[in-house]
C-alpha cells in the first residue's frame, strides 16, 4: 500500500510542475466584464481605433491601469465589445517577446501612440458581450436572460412535458 502512496505522489509531483508553455501568457489580467484598477481614460462616445486593426469603430472606449499594464474596454453601437489587455513590456527578453507573438499578442514599440507610457508594450484582444448598445463592463455587462417568474415558468413546462410524455407511454402500453 506504501508503494502505490509513492507512485501517486510521484506522478502528482511530475504533473505538478510548470510547463513551458506557460511562460507564453502573461500574468492574468482583469476582464471588461468586471473591470478593475483606476479608469485612466473614458470617452462615452466617438471613433477608436484597436491596435492590430485597420477598421474604425464607433462606440465607447474605457481604460483602466493595474500597476503597468492596462485594460481597454470597448463597446462598438450594437453592444459587441473588443478587449484590449496592454501588457508592459520593457524587461521582457527577446525569447520572451517572440513567444508572445507567437501566441497571437501584438508588440507595440512605444505605448505613447495609444496613449500609454512610452514603454514598450504587448497587447491581445478578444471579444466580449456589452449589455445594449454601447454599455461598459462591470456588473452591467451580462444581457438580461429573465427573471424568477420566466424560469419558474419554463422549469414548470419542462416539468409538464415530461408528465405528458410518461401519460403517453402508458396510456400506449394499455392499448
Amino acid at each position: 500500500m506504501k508503494n502505490i502512496t509513492n507512485i501517486i505522489v510521484l506522478i502528482a509531483i511530475i504533473f505538478a510542475q510548470p510547463r513551458a508553455s506557460a511562460a507564453a501568457e502573461p500574468a492574468t489580467l482583469y476582464s471588461c466584464l468586471a473591470p478593475k484598477g483606476d479608469i485612466v481614460a473614458s470617452y462615452p462616445a466617438g471613433i477608436h481605433g484597436i491596435v492590430g486593426r485597420q477598421e474604425v469603430y464607433y462606440g465607447n472606449d474605457v481604460v483602466y491601469k493595474n500597476s503597468n499594464n492596462f485594460l481597454q474596454c470597448f463597446c462598438d453601437e450594437h453592444g459587441g465589445g473588443i478587449q484590449t489587455n496592454w501588457v508592459n513590456a520593457q524587461y521582457m527578453s527577446d525569447q520572451q517577446l517572440s513567444n508572445f507573438k507567437s501566441n497571437g499578442w501584438i508588440y507595440v514599440e512605444n505605448g505613447s501612440v495609444w496613449g500609454l507610457s512610452t514603454d514598450p508594450y504587448i497587447a491581445k484582444n478578444s471579444q466580449y458581450q456589452c449589455k445594449g448598445r454601447g454599455g461598459v463592463g462591470g456588473a452591467n455587462a451580462f444581457a438580461p436572460t429573465g427573471n424568477l417568474l420566466s424560469i419558474a415558468l419554463i422549469a414548470l413546462m419542462g416539468t409538464g412535458f415530461l408528465l405528458d410524455g410518461y401519460l403517453i407511454s402508458r396510456f400506449k402500453k394499455q392499448n
